[in-house]
């Protein structure tokens, strides 16, 4: 009897330790796949600044063609940094629900129009969606100052596989040729500040076509990648919007973001897909 308890003793430490030796093992693997996939990703961001600097570097005054320069700038485009140009939607967190009502329209009308060719949307699902995060955050017993749309759990499991597919995104994706679907995350933002008005200069042609649809949202993306964009003016605008001009309240139609435009730059490992992004 003592002989099998001693051997049931031994085999059960034998257990422990090699658990624990695998567990350390495959840790450090982890750790050292991480650790690689980080620096590959890096040094491609750092390459990619590079060459980003490397094109916009200043030229000496003195050795411009100065009338070559003139032809060179009124053909070159602009980049429309949707990083910028993101829709608030904190309002609907924040406000009642007859407040927010606007808002919640508009920002229902915006899921819609970026998964409604997407195989597990439903009909619906944008406003259902909408619920349930509201519904989740207003129900915390500890609300955070700062809301994270990715740290959300919504009470149905069904809608959370599908919340955490838009909030994810595809590796490939094209709005206009209907390829994958784009991170929700990338079109919205939760932010408490009290200017909240969305530049026109950088709007996004999911936005812009979610709200004036895609004829419309054509014609302000011409005029978007001007450069500079000085026809993005109330006026120029309200006369190209042919319904729903009550959604200009949303757009800041200045050109004070022109000069610190910034853009970001993103880099990703494709073996361990770890993204690391620049703003520059």
């Amino acid at each position: 009897m003592n002989i099998y308890t001693f051997v049931l003793a031994f085999l059960m430490i034998f257990a422990v330790i090699t658990n624990t030796l695998i567990f350390k093992k495959n840790t450090s693997k982890y750790i050292s796949k991480s650790y690689v996939g980080f620096m590959k990703s890096n040094r491609k961001l750092l390459n990619k600044y590079e060459m980003n600097f490397y094109k916009n570097i200043k030229i000496d005054p003195a050795t411009v063609d100065h009338k070559n320069k003139k032809n060179t700038d009124e053909n070159k485009t602009r980049t429309i940094n949707i990083e910028n140009a993101k829709l608030n939607i904190f309002p609907l967190f924040s406000e009642d629900a007859d407040s927010a009502k606007e808002l919640f329209k508009i920002t229902a009308n915006l899921i819609k129009t970026l998964y409604q060719n997407k195989s597990f949307y439903k009909k619906g699902l944008e406003v259902e969606l909408l619920n349930q995060m509201i519904t989740s955050y207003k129900n915390l017993e500890k609300k955070p100052k700062n809301i994270f749309l990715e740290k959300i759990k919504l009470k149905d499991q069904n809608y959370q596989m599908t919340y955490y597919k838009i909030l994810k995104g595809t590796k490939f994706y094209n709005f206009e040729k209907n390829i994958g679907h784009g991170s929700l995350l990338d079109f919205v933002t939760v932010d408490n500040s009290k200017n909240s008005k969305i530049p026109i200069i950088d709007a996004s042609n999911e936005l812009l076509t979610s709200l004036f649809g895609s004829s419309i949202a054509k014609k302000i993306a011409l005029l978007q990648t001007q450069n500079p964009p000085e026809k993005l003016a109330f006026e120029n605008i309200s006369n190209i919007v042919d319904k729903n001009k009550k959604f200009l309240n949303y757009f800041d139609f200045s050109l004070k973001n022109l000069k610190s435009d910034s853009q970001s730059i993103f880099a990703i490992d494709e073996d361990t897909q770890i993204k690391r992004k620049k703003t520059i």
